[in-house]
């Protein structure tokens, strides 16, 4: 670069901060160009050296830029994979609750990597609805024969997230779509979805039932203290 080449600075040319997992340190970008520090102005060298201070400083902090760099990536991989995360997501206040019991028996899923997990809320059903469903998969409501692999097909009926925690909270307020009695809690590993993850019977398409991990009630408080799976919906199900 020559001496007169051109500095850039965060304000003027619009240059931002971005996070580097690798590193765990921030770097100048301008668009998709990554600049050195060679490439900026005095004011903005210091800009960065700054915020990779406070971000060394701030355990929290770099926690969260982690987290997020975690859940950016997450989101990149399921779209590569055919799975855009665009489903339906509670956004009000969070005052339910998973009980103790219930949460040891599933906080396991949420600490794997490489796994979709989503929910599916089953609205005013029967308990013979949510019985089928847990023996023998989850109808996908409008489709018919043929090959179904992408997000698009698995999104009008389970929905998922980048962020497999929020899962969590949609659990605790399934409720509030259609006051849906409780949901299905849904697992597939990345590997499978590549494949095909559904049974085929005449026109019906269902979600295999392999990949169903229970029904989940939840009560008008938002408050899910029951899980029902295959092995022993006949003791909880009439």
């Amino acid at each position: 670069m020559g001496l007169f080449s051109k500095k850039y600075d965060f304000m003027r040319d619009k240059v931002r901060l971005v996070f580097d997992v690798d590193t765990k340190s921030y770097y100048a970008y301008l668009g998709s160009k990554k600049l050195s520090n060679k490439e900026l102005n005095r004011k903005s060298r210091k800009q960065v050296e700054e915020a990779n201070d406070h971000l060394m400083s701030d355990s929290n902090l770099l926690n969260r830029e982690l987290a997020s760099a975690k859940i950016r990536q997450r989101f990149q991989k399921l779209k590569d994979l055919g799975y855009s995360c665009s489903s339906f997501e509670y956004l009000g206040k969070v005052e339910g609750k998973i009980s103790d019991e219930i949460m040891n028996s599933i906080e396991k899923y949420f600490k794997e990597d490489n796994v979709l997990l989503g929910i599916h809320r089953v609205g005013l059903v029967s308990d013979e609805v949510v019985s089928d469903i847990l023996e023998n998969g989850l109808i996908m409501s409008g489709h018919g024969n043929g090959a179904i692999h992408s997000s698009i097909e698995l999104g009008q009926n389970v929905s998922y997230y980048a962020d497999n925690r929020i899962v969590l909270k949609e659990m605790m307020y399934a409720n509030v779509y259609k006051n849906s009695r409780g949901s299905i809690l849904v697992r597939i590993p990345d590997t499978d979805l590549m494949g095909d993850i559904y049974l085929r019977k005449d026109k019906e398409v269902r979600l295999n039932p392999k990949y169903i991990i229970g029904y989940f009630p939840v009560n008008e408080k938002h408050e899910v203290t029951e899980m029902i799976s295959k092995s022993n919906k006949s003791k909880s199900l009439s």
